[in-house]
């Protein structure tokens, strides 16, 4: 470890940390081989963790149960991550958890349940979601073959968790002789997705 770690981890703000993550067993087996200098593959997550936490939080936090909890699940999942753009989101989301006046209803376990099953492909597809405002995936004017978006089953992904919805839409222009109709089907983002999107951008 290096001497900003250590010096991290013997003093105060250290001392509730460790009593923190000491009091959760699914992590107190990851946080005891790290204090004790275990070398694993995810030590250097755990360093990258509490040096976050050293940077941006002090001791009056931890005088919060809410943020205790969430801490301990923020410190699991960050564990877990393999890919690190995933890890700087996860960082975000707990910013945005820990400044959130009502810690109880901040969706924290939807939302890293979503960082973890979420693709880079589809991180990317939201992100121009929200640049576009909407994007049609599927579109047919009556006697034409449907015409789908080459990422449809991606955005239909997207709408199974909750960060998008497709609503269909049918148009119909009357033309000489009769009517055309004109379907599509539109992607837009959810409140619940306007919210997780902040934490991808920021």
């Amino acid at each position: 470890m290096d001497n900003k770690l250590t010096k991290f981890l013997s003093g105060a703000l250290g001392g509730a940390f460790d009593a923190t993550m000491s009091s959760f067993p699914g992590i107190a087996i990851a946080w005891g081989a790290l204090k004790g200098g275990v070398s694993n593959i995810r030590t250097k997550r755990a360093e990258d963790f509490i040096l976050f936490i050293q940077n941006n939080f002090n001791l009056n936090y931890f005088n919060d149960e809410n943020f205790i909890d969430g801490l301990a699940i923020t410190f699991d999942s960050f564990l877990k991550q393999r890919n690190k753009n995933k890890r700087e989101i996860i960082k975000n989301i707990f910013l945005g958890f820990s400044g959130s006046e009502n810690k109880e209803e901040f969706e924290i376990e939807r939302m890293y349940d979503i960082v973890y099953r979420i693709s880079e492909k589809q991180i990317r597809l939201f992100i121009e979601i929200k640049k576009q405002k909407k994007i049609v995936i599927l579109s047919q004017e009556y006697g034409e073959i449907k015409n789908y978006n080459e990422n449809y089953d991606e955005y239909k992904y997207l709408e199974f968790l909750g960060l998008v919805a497709i609503n269909q839409e049918k148009n119909i222009k009357t033309m000489y002789g009769g009517s055309q109709i004109k379907e599509e089907e539109e992607v837009f983002i959810t409140d619940f997705g306007s919210n997780f999107i902040r934490f991808i951008l920021n």
